[in-house]
């Protein structure tokens, strides 16, 4: 397992299997917080990280003892806009579900990974960075967010 020691400032406690992003740094501290969903992820807490304090973000490797029972047992995950696991597509993939399981799931976390998300036109990511590509199957082909709207190779809205 590798992981970061990191510090929370956000005003609130973070809990045990959110993803979180860097947000900054204080000293030799690494500032966390929940992720957003746009690509930034770089992990995800093994303990609950109370407000101004520490704690450990594994970055890679499985954390373990966290609930899992809404998903299925090799299911691709990525974090919502809100630091929680989903498996809609967004811009930041966490890793996939080695156990599904209410009490002890485990994720097999490897954020920096290259992932290519597919589906339909209407299960688009509504979470997404700017340039995130995604291959709509509806329309057979990739498409990018642009910042403003989805777009095809040529920059044609689709």
């Amino acid at each position: 397992e590798q992981y970061i020691i990191g510090r929370n400032t956000t005003g609130a406690t973070i809990l045990n299997g959110r993803v979180v992003q860097i947000s900054g740094g204080q000293g030799d501290q690494t500032l966390v917080s929940l992720s957003a969903g746009q690509g930034l992820a770089i992990g995800v807490t093994t303990e609950d990280i109370a407000n101004n304090s520490t704690g450990r973000v594994t970055t890679f490797g499985i954390v373990h003892d966290l609930n899992t029972s809404a998903f299925n047992d090799g299911d691709r995950v990525y974090s919502s806009g809100t630091g929680t696991l989903t498996t809609s597509p967004s811009g930041s993939f966490v890793g996939i579900i080695l156990n599904a399981n209410a009490n002890a799931g485990t994720v097999l976390v490897f954020p920096f990974s290259f992932d290519n998300p597919d589906g339909t036109t209407a299960a688009r990511p509504a979470v997404r960075p700017t340039g995130y590509m995604y291959f709509d199957s509806t329309l057979g082909i990739p498409i990018w967010w642009s910042g403003a709207n989805w777009v095809n190779a040529s920059g044609a809205t689709v």
